[in-house]
C-alpha cells in the first residue's frame, strides 16, 4: 500500500462495485431521491429546492452516501452507480 492510499481507496477496491449494489438496495427513499438528483448533475441548493429540505440537510444525505459506498467526491459516487462497461 503506497503512503498515499486512503482507506476508503482500499475497502474500494477489496469490495468492487458487486459489493455495494447491496448498499444501494439499503438506502431510504430519500437517500435515493438525493442520488438521482446527484446523478443528473443538480447542486445542493437546487437538489433542497426539489425536495424541499434544507441544504444542509442535503449535504447530511451526500456525506451519508459518500460513506456508504465509499466514494471520496460526488463524481466517484455516480460513477459507482453507473453499469460496467462489457
Amino acid at each position: 500500500m503506497s503512503p498515499a492510499a486512503r482507506p476508503s481507496d482500499l475497502i474500494a477496491q477489496v469490495l468492487g462495485r458487486a459489493a455495494r449494489e447491496p448498499a444501494r438496495a439499503r438506502l431510504n427513499a430519500r437517500q435515493n431521491d438525493v442520488l438521482l438528483l446527484i446523478a443528473k448533475g443538480f447542486h445542493n441548493s437546487e437538489i433542497g429546492l426539489a425536495l424541499g429540505i434544507s441544504e444542509r440537510t442535503v449535504k447530511y444525505y451526500v456525506a451519508q452516501l459518500l460513506l456508504i459506498f465509499g466514494a471520496t467526491n460526488r463524481t466517484e459516487l455516480v460513477g459507482l452507480m453507473l453499469p460496467e462497461e462489457a
